[in-house]
């Protein structure tokens, strides 16, 4: 049992994943007959570690991890608007839209016409003044139009752009981190771990966008929220669920 050939396989530990409980079962004297002898309740949980809802226990070398889904997080999170017209008078009926149901966070598509696109960009600005704001290019742009872009967003003071080209362009991607100050934000191209790291390899990628449906699940976008939480690049992430 992981190099321990006298440990006594007696105690089971049985997650409760709707409930945030742990149980605690012995087995003896009857294994068939196993009783429960012991359970830790989701606030003494919470309280010592910090999560909530377990799912999978494994047996390590050093002890036993508990894998789980929740954790304590902040008591509000804020969310944005999606700001997508094909003018400029659509764009700022679409902000106003925002700003009237207290939204403070606004996402641009662009991806077509840099020059339109900072134009795009500014009426959200000039509008949802104090509020965060960032361009989406879904992969829209070619290299060159993506560093004219990228200096007209910096221009306005913007700091994260959102995958502004072809996710295979690893030397666009670079290029364009070296270029501007702005945070380039992989979003289509964080399909998982290996294709990011892949990346991160190559001085690529500076900040991530996690889609849960995208990546396979809960545990790989963990697996990505703990990469981007690191020190080092990739720093910044957005979680679609």
């Amino acid at each position: 049992m992981n190099g321990h050939p006298f440990t006594e396989r007696r105690y089971l530990i049985v997650p409760g994943m709707r409930s945030s409980r742990l149980y605690i079962v012995d087995t003896k004297p009857d294994p068939k007959q196993a009783k429960i002898v012991k359970v830790i309740e989701p606030e003494e949980l919470m309280r010592k570690t910090g999560y909530s809802r377990p799912h999978t226990v494994h047996c390590g070398p050093e002890g036993i991890y508990v894998s789980t889904l929740g954790a304590k997080g902040a008591d509000r999170i804020e969310l944005s608007w999606l700001v997508s017209a094909p003018d400029i008078e659509g764009v700022a009926a679409s902000a106003q839209a925002g700003l009237k149901q207290g939204y403070r966070a606004f996402k641009v598509k662009v991806g077509h016409d840099p020059r339109l696109d900072v134009e795009r960009v500014r009426a959200v600005l000039e509008l949802a003044k104090g509020c965060t704001v960032w361009p989406d290019a879904n992969q829209g742009y070619t290299l060159d139009q993506a560093l004219r872009a990228a200096r007209g967003f910096e221009a306005l003071g913007i700091e994260l752009f959102e995958q502004p080209i072809p996710m295979a362009e690893f030397y666009g991607m670079k290029r364009l981190i070296g270029s501007t100050r702005m945070t380039i934000a992989l979003d289509e191209a964080a399909m998982g771990l290996p294709v990011v790291l892949d990346m991160i390899r190559h001085d690529a990628v500076e900040g991530l966008v996690i889609k849960v449906n995208k990546v396979g699940g809960i545990h790989y976008a963990r697996q990505l929220c703990a990469l981007a939480l690191t020190p080092g690049p990739p720093g910044v992430v957005t979680i679609l669920l």
